[in-house]
């Protein structure tokens, strides 16, 4: 009991929102020792907050962050035969740097791969992030796309390689390279108005004609924990997956196999994993496996799973890209056929010369050394991508609130820049 509450009690909360004689109860009634309760009160003391100066906004934040601790915990800890997110691979390895210890605590975060990137434009509210394995989560604390390779009988996961990852030029689009096997893997992923796009290329650098597989995978985790999904379906005619039916993840192909799973069938990408194994001798049937596999399948337990399989047969040289889009902030139910028309390239395009005009509206700074001025331009852009409407937030996951003390700060920093139209209803 005072691992659950320790959080709240900590920062004041219930100290001030409970009755004592309620906490003496508790304590009572959970055996908790009335050392453990000393200390808390004095851990409230210390924090200095009253019923005045308490801030209230902190309550939802606190109270998310402290239930992803939970089922972090819950699920993390018993589940590793799971394909995990990098930070929960390297977080609970032994071996690694960022190994931290489990004990009786009841609360698991990432508290060492807190480096992801955020892509957006200044006109969509979201800011899909990406982790340094190339990860996409399109929606705060929601769930993720995962790309794996398969080739020469092996699964090949990002957050299991080694991995490159730098932005093109100064614009807010993530470039994720990684070799799967002998064929480097170019991810590359960015904000069209308010459409996510997220482009796998694979390419045959050797000298022999090379197949495999691309898997688009749908993960119930971001980087900072479990991201729960409760339905996913695919709709063949549509080539679009329809998560918890309200995201929309369009394909601009037909898959080859499509495989749904749930807690209690296990993770999907140990059915991939068998598949490429046994493909290393024999190719299996797709039919069968699209048959053997659902094309729609629902979780209570919130951690619906699943992936699509695309084949790809590559001469020496040869190419094959592939191309995902999901809108931002448009149900499945209203979603329109024109929302991901045009290749990836178009948009890709279009975006650059929408950055482009937006900055020169502005101050621009040119100095002889050009990693400073990317560096400049991309904080610029950051500072843009933050902003939306009436507000401003100082990052694009737990962040993702308006803070008066960030705000002053990026605000500023903006209206140096000459961004007044971004800065004038904030400031309103």
């Amino acid at each position: 009991m005072s691992t659950i509450l320790g959080p709240f009690i900590h920062s004041g909360y219930l100290a001030l929102k409970i009755p004592r004689f309620l906490i003496s109860h508790l304590a009572g009634v959970f055996g908790i020792p009335s050392a453990a309760m000393e200390m808390l009160r004095a851990a409230t003391t210390l924090a200095g907050v009253d019923t005045q100066s308490l801030p209230t906004e902190l309550v939802p934040v606190n109270a998310v962050q402290f239930s992803r601790g939970l089922l972090n915990f819950a699920f993390f800890q018993s589940n590793l035969d799971w394909e995990f997110p990098l930070w929960a691979r390297r977080q609970f390895d032994p071996a690694d740097p960022s190994f931290v210890p489990r004990s009786h605590l009841g609360l698991t975060m990432n508290v060492t791969q807190r480096n992801w990137t955020a892509v957006g434009s200044p006109q969509c509210q979201f800011e899909p992030i990406v982790d340094p394995a190339g990860m996409v989560t399109p929606f705060r604390d929601r769930w993720s796309i995962d790309t794996w390779i398969g080739t020469g009988g092996d699964l090949h996961i990002p957050a299991r390689l080694n991995v490159r990852q730098s932005l093109l030029h100064h614009y807010p689009v993530v470039v994720t390279e990684f070799v799967a096997g002998t064929l480097p893997v170019r991810l590359s992923t960015f904000v069209d108005g308010s459409t996510l796009f997220h482009t796998v290329r694979v390419t045959n650098a050797g000298p022999d004609r090379t197949s495999g597989s691309v898997f688009i995978a749908m993960r119930p985790f971001n980087p900072e924990g479990v991201g729960m999904i409760r339905s996913i379906r695919f709709e063949r005619e549509t080539l679009r997956f329809i998560i918890d039916d309200a995201d929309i993840l369009r394909l601009d192909r037909a898959p080859s196999s499509v495989h749904c799973s749930t807690y209690e069938d296990g993770d999907s990408a140990r059915h991939a994993t068998r598949f490429e194994s046994a493909s290393a001798d024999c190719r299996a049937d797709d039919a069968s496996m699209s048959v053997a596999g659902t094309a729609a399948v629902e979780c209570q337990s919130g951690l619906a799973n699943a992936y699509c399989r695309i084949p790809f047969d590559l001469v020496p040289g040869g190419q094959d890209e592939i191309e995902v889009c999901i809108p931002l902030g448009e149900s499945a139910q209203s979603v329109s056929a024109h929302t991901c028309s045009g290749t990836a390239a178009d948009h890709l395009n279009r975006m650059t010369m929408k950055w482009d005009d937006l900055l020169r509206r502005g101050a621009t700074i040119s100095t002889p050394d050009p990693t400073l001025n990317r560096l400049l331009n991309s904080s610029l852009i950051s500072l843009l991508l933050l902003t939306d409407g009436d507000s401003i937030t100082p990052g694009p996951a737990s962040y993702h609130h308006f803070w008066i003390r960030d705000a002053a700060y990026m605000v500023n920093a903006l209206d140096a820049y000459g961004h007044h139209e971004f800065t004038r209803p904030i400031i309103d």
